[in-house]
């Protein structure tokens, strides 16, 4: 069951939040996780999410969002879908 990444506002740094997302999609918007130890604030970034039995899908966002959070699971060890090309 993944947990969702997220990042500081402020200062960039990437958390696993404490929301975990199985055999559903979801529409997150606006989830603030709690503050981060700068003052900024640890935010999940919009968008729809979903996972079904796989790697974890980050779709209808921006492509800088996009790439950010490929990112941000890199850094959190989660396994993200890749689409084939």
């Amino acid at each position: 069951m993944p947990r969702i990444p997220a990042i500081c506002d402020k200062c960039e740094t990437v958390y696993l939040s404490k929301v975990e997302v199985k055999d559903c999609t979801c529409h997150i918007q606006g989830h603030v996780e709690g503050p981060c130890v700068c003052g900024g604030k640890i935010r999940i970034l919009d968008g729809t999410y979903s996972h079904l039995g796989g790697p974890l899908n980050y779709c209808r966002a921006s492509g800088e969002n996009q790439t950010k959070f490929n990112h941000m699971c890199q850094l959190c060890g989660v396994e993200l879908y890749q689409p084939s090309a």
